[in-house]
């Protein structure tokens, strides 16, 4: 057992500023003189802050911060580090997977354009023209007559493909704007457990 705090100790304080012990200082990262407190500045170093390079150094700074027990598999050798926020905002990264809505979205316009329709022509071939009909007869009995004039013959007119085509306008492309469904308002929120306030204060030596 101990009689008396070892240099570098910490506790807390629920005192004010006035009835502050003899040879203890707050702990808000102030800049204390390494010849004045030559015990301390042996002890803790530079750990919490180099103060000015030459005749200074700090104290640790308990402003709204928790104490953490330091963990040497982390090779922080040279003190306890700041770490963490009091409020925090989500990323992408950490929320989980979700859908959203359809939202809106709009196809914009390209812009007037026109297509070419390209008629090359065509002939469907052929000719019409005068025949002159076969030769035929005809017949006269006492008990009637006929005719047969061998005559029938067809004209033919080819059919053909109008080759007509509408021609492309170029590639063109159309934009999409709008939106998917919004989730969220993008606030921080608090990191910070149910806590009570309370000064801590470190023990420099005589």
């Amino acid at each position: 057992m101990y009689s008396w705090p070892l240099i570098g100790e910490i506790k807390l304080y629920t005192g004010s500023r006035s009835s502050l012990p003899k040879d203890w200082v707050f702990c808000h990262g102030q800049a204390l003189s390494r010849e004045e407190y030559q015990g301390l500045f042996s002890v803790i170093g530079v750990s919490f802050g180099v103060g000015n390079g030459e005749t200074t150094f700090n104290v640790p700074d308990f402003h709204d911060r928790f104490p953490l027990g330091l963990d040497p598999r982390r090779n922080e050798t040279a003190g306890i580090r700041h770490r963490g926020a009091a409020s925090q905002t989500l990323s992408i990264d950490n929320l989980p997977i979700h859908a959203h809505d359809q939202g809106t979205f709009v196809i914009n316009n390209v812009g007037n354009h026109v297509h070419r329709i390209e008629d090359p022509g065509h002939n469907h071939g052929g000719a019409t023209g005068d025949a002159p009909y076969s030769g035929g007869g005809y017949s006269m009995r006492p008990s009637g007559g006929g005719g047969n004039d061998n005559g029938r013959h067809a004209h033919v007119i080819h059919m053909g493909m109008t080759g007509i085509r509408i021609a492309e306008s170029g590639n063109h492309t159309h934009n999409i704007t709008g939106q998917s469904g919004r989730v969220g308002s993008n606030q921080p929120f608090s990191t910070i457990p149910p806590s009570e306030t309370i000064d801590f204060i470190m023990f420099a030596g005589q």
